[in-house]
């Protein structure tokens, strides 16, 4: 889908469909206004029974031109996420009506606290999300699959707007190669695949790019990432990506990239087993922020570094009780196989401190307890650096990929402590308790040197029905939160 912007008026703009927003009990836009006037009233006539909610579009027509007015909620509660979703509706609208294009002015809408920028962002975001569609694998009836062309942003200040929609352009393309990678089947999208891929970002994005297979892991002391693959015909690989290697500032993203779930010899039941091609969100998120960078002019060294394995059951499958001794050189003991990504972080982050990054960031779907904690709206943040994560929380709140920080106490670093190694897999008591804090107690063996943050996605990642801009599978979460991130000054 093609955005741009242009410098018409909305009253001589030619389109076959025009995209307007309307508040609950609010008289029509100015600008809306001369045309219903020129119309004889038609509009506002239509409009007398239409009550605004967000999510609620009516279509107007005239001989003249067609229009598309969408809910936008109460004024007084209106904010950037509601315009995102507005916009999505708009779209969504659109495209079951088969419109190939249309032209809005939803950008210029006025949200509190926030600028042209902002709203056109976040408009773009709408229409860029909701358009996402993963149709790789039909070839029945594929070619039904309903789309929009293009949508055209009618502002006086048209150049200023392109910028702003080049911009979202890359993040949302960004986001939707996340879905793409997640919503892939396990079957083709191995660790070796991955490893490919990711090769194939660097290519076309002029990135440095190391991939370490099994021998070379070996010989680095890999033992917790061999682990977890052990059991697999498909073997693990440590992707590391870099984008500006002699910027000043130096921040390493840490993605979970398990490929495949089964939980291993503590095998997932069949209802849990089920969508475990997700498992490998947090590698899709850095790789898609890694491919970002340098396309959005961010003058950071960006690394990524990406753990990735199948975590199957087999002959060669590692134990409960087994005794592993990561690259940290801390030795783990392992109480349930199914805490798998873990131990793959474990060693990915203890490899990014040798890089001796500025600040860590782990991205991973770790836990079904942050469901729990959350639900299906949030991810949790755990770390050692406060203004760290009150820097993501705020890019978070911005994008509307929220993050809540969840404490670290003793007692949940005591609960990961292991009688017979240095730390265990999974905590003391029943195993539920605390669930992504001790996942992340865990974790923080790992980092001792560096400032360092670890977001759990494991409720954010993948989508069971649609929702405003996201459609059912992979979600992409991460991505705009990172880039967020990374674009703000300190």
């Amino acid at each position: 889908m093609r955005l741009i912007a242009k410098k018409e008026s909305i009253y001589d703009h030619k389109t076959p469909l025009f995209v307007f927003g309307v508040f609950e009990g609010a008289p029509l836009p100015a600008e809306i206004k001369r045309i219903d006037s020129s119309l004889n009233g038609l509009i506002s006539e239509k409009l007398k029974i239409f009550d605004a909610e967000l999510d609620k579009a009516v279509f107007i027509t005239s001989p003249k031109k067609s229009f598309l007015a969408v809910g936008l909620g109460k004024k007084a509660e209106f904010d950037l996420e509601k315009l995102r979703k507005a916009s999505a509706s708009a779209l969504k609208h659109a495209r079951e009506a088969n419109y190939r294009e249309f032209s809005t002015n939803l950008h210029e809408i006025k949200v509190k606290g926030r600028n042209l920028k902002d709203t056109t962002i976040a408009v773009s975001e709408g229409f860029l999300l909701a358009s996402y569609n993963f149709t790789k694998f039909k070839t029945v009836d594929k070619d039904k699959v309903k789309s929009v062309a293009k949508a055209v942003f009618l502002s006086k200040n048209a150049s200023q707007v392109q910028r702003y929609i080049d911009e979202a352009v890359v993040i949302c393309e960004s986001t939707n190669f996340a879905r793409d990678l997640v919503n892939e089947p396990p079957c083709s999208l191995v660790p070796a695949k991955l490893a490919q891929i990711a090769a194939k970002v660097a290519r076309e994005n002029k990135l440095r790019i190391r991939v370490f297979g099994k021998e070379e892991l070996k010989k680095m002391g890999m033992n917790a990432l061999l682990a977890v693959g052990q059991g697999s015909a498909n073997e693990p690989k440590l992707i590391v990506i870099e984008a500006n290697p002699n910027a000043k500032e130096r921040i390493a993203l840490v993605g979970k990239g398990i490929t495949f779930d089964s939980g291993g010899l503590n095998l997932k039941p069949t209802r849990w087993i089920s969508e475990m091609k997700q498992d490998m969100a947090g590698a899709a998120s850095v790789l898609a922020v890694v491919s970002a960078v340098k396309k959005l002019n961010i003058k950071k060294h960006v690394i990524g570094v990406i753990p990735t394995a199948e975590n199957s059951v087999g002959s060669n499958s590692y134990r409960p009780d087994d005794i592993i001794k990561s690259f940290s050189g801390k030795n783990i003991e392992i109480i349930n196989t199914d805490a798998e990504g873990r131990l793959i972080l474990a060693d990915a982050l203890a490899y990014a401190e040798t890089l001796k990054p500025d600040k860590i960031i782990d991205i991973a779907t770790l836990t079904g307890a942050s469901i729990v904690v959350l639900g299906y709206f949030g991810s949790c943040v755990c770390g050692n650096d406060p203004s760290l994560i009150k820097q993501l929380i705020d890019a978070g709140n911005y994008c509307y990929e929220r993050v809540w920080e969840l404490p670290m106490w003793e007692e949940h670093r005591e609960m990961m402590k292991s009688d017979i190694a240095d730390v265990r897999n999974v905590g003391k008591g029943k195993g539920f308790e605390a669930g992504v804090i001790t996942g992340a107690a865990f974790l923080e063996n790992f980092v001792e040197k560096r400032h360092w943050a670890h977001i759990d996605i494991g409720a954010t990642a993948f989508k069971d029905e649609e929702t405003h801009y996201f459609t059912k599978g992979g979600t992409g979460v991460g991505v705009r939160l990172l880039i967020n991130f990374l674009m703000r000054k300190k």
